[in-house]
């Protein structure tokens, strides 16, 4: 079903776009190694009811507004994307249709910045304004407990 993923990539666009900003003026992009780093073991925290956990295995997992989703996560260059595809509750499995969001990284002296690059639903983004802080990455796994009462393995 698109509905419940439908959901899930909202909400992690929502509490993602609370923190825009432009990009500082000095900011270099950051190399792939670096943002794989930043990401391996670590979960994204992007709000109450969203976050994702990016396993060093290149496997994402995550939860949003009381569903789940999973999939797989890359980098390429200075931009991570996640391939995700939405668990169905009634069905008890995952859609076949993936869906993709994209991140791009720079760095400014010691801080990290971000930006929503692209948007499951191939949404128009602020490449400008949309910039933020790195401050929702924990490192270690603070999914898979929810994660799997959800789905159930």
């Amino acid at each position: 079903m698109k509905r419940p993923f439908t959901l899930i990539v909202v909400a992690l666009m929502q509490t993602t776009a609370a923190y825009a900003d432009l990009k500082p003026k000095d900011a270099a992009p950051m190399s792939a190694d670096e943002i794989r780093r930043l990401y391996a073991d670590h979960t994204a925290v992007f709000g109450p009811k969203a976050s994702a956990f990016f396993g060093a295995d290149g496997k994402v997992k995550g939860l949003a507004n009381g569903g789940a989703f999973a999939g797989v996560w890359e980098v390429k260059g200075n931009e991570l994307c996640m391939n995700t595809s939405g668990f169905d509750k009634k069905t008890k499995t995952f859609g076949k249709k993936l869906s993709s969001d994209c991140w791009q990284w720079v760095k400014s002296g010691d801080v990290s910045w971000t930006l929503y690059s692209k948007a499951w639903d191939n949404k128009k983004q602020d490449l400008v304004k949309g910039w933020y802080k790195e401050d929702h990455l924990k490192a270690g796994d603070l999914v898979s407990e929810k994660f799997k009462a959800i789905v159930g393995n």
